[in-house]
């Protein structure tokens, strides 16, 4: 049974600007709550291309491995976790909005087991809802600059 959570929000930039942000491996630690690295083989983002994701928080450190799966530029990005907290997918669209971008984050979680999935009915929906607050803020204040 999966789980599916849905988010928007605005951004005051270009769609180009903020497809660009949210693809580029080095700028995604800037917007990415608690991440604190991400390499690609290639350097740059592609659908296909595998990529390494390391989580630094309070809790300690967690490196998660990820495949980019839609890659429609300027409109859809999306990848899907192939390790750490597998069967989870991550998808952002973009939408024109005259000055600003509309961004639609949708967070996918496919739980195993009966406890897998109370805990995601239980914590997955606030802790995203969280995630998705902040990378909106973190993605507005570095296409601020």
């Amino acid at each position: 049974m999966a789980s599916k959570h849905t988010f928007s929000g605005t951004i005051a930039a270009p769609i180009d600007d903020v497809f660009q942000a949210l693809t580029d491996p080095q700028r995604i630690p800037q917007w990415l709550p608690s991440c604190a690295e991400v390499s690609t083989p290639t350097g740059s983002l592609a659908k296909g291309t595998r990529f390494r994701i390391l989580f630094s928080t309070g809790r300690g450190r967690r490196e998660s491995a990820a495949e980019v799966i839609e890659f429609s530029p300027p409109t859809i990005f999306g990848w899907t976790e192939t390790s750490g907290r597998r069967n989870t997918k991550t998808f952002y669209r973009l939408q024109f909005n005259g000055s600003s971008t509309g961004v639609m984050m949708q967070h996918v979680s496919a739980s195993g087991g009966l406890l897998a999935r109370l805990r995601s009915a239980l914590f997955t929906r606030r802790e995203t809802t969280r995630q998705f607050s902040r990378s909106l803020q973190n993605l507005q204040k570095i296409l601020a600059r």
